[in-house]
């Protein structure tokens, strides 16, 4: 394949789905308003994290394809995260991993 023009990207958890994230803009890029004020950050609430996967998708909003219906025509790929794979990554120690109320 090619690569992306403009890569959006969403986030799913526990049934819950992100709108698209963007990348901020580099000083200097410029950009419309819309792009000023893009969402890069997304937040959850779990009951469980052992067997939860954090679903990846990617679409190229760049694609002349992608508008409002035919968003499935640009679809990148994705990917299944384990959420216990991040949490552990993110934490210090074993007692850490389960303690914490939240996960950045």
């Amino acid at each position: 394949g090619r690569p992306a023009v403009e890569p959006v990207c969403q986030l799913a958890l526990e049934g819950k789905t992100t709108g698209a994230l963007r990348l901020p803009k580099a000083e200097g890029e410029g950009g419309d308003a819309d792009e000023a004020a893009c969402t890069n950050e997304a937040r959850f609430y779990f009951k469980e994290v052992v067997g939860s996967d954090l679903r990846v998708h990617l679409w190229d909003r760049g694609d002349t394809r992608f508008g409002l219906g035919f968003e499935d025509q640009t679809f990148c790929g994705g990917a299944f995260v384990p959420l216990s794979t991040i949490i552990q990554m993110g934490s210090r120690s074993l007692s850490e991993q389960f303690s914490n109320e939240s996960f950045d």
